[in-house]
């Protein structure tokens, strides 16, 4: 009995220990900067 592993081809690599994160969403009360701003009381955007 082997006291170390040996690397398997045939085994996929592990994934890393720290993945990339997702990118955090904007909460909804954030404006966001391609959306023109909303009159109150209206829920399209006034087109000029």
């Amino acid at each position: 009995m082997k006291l170390h592993q040996t690397p398997d081809p045939t085994r996929p690599e592990p994934p890393p220990d720290s993945p990339p994160e997702p990118p955090v969403p904007l909460p909804p009360d954030v404006p966001r900067p391609d959306i023109p701003p909303r009159e109150p009381g209206y829920d399209t955007p006034i087109v000029k």
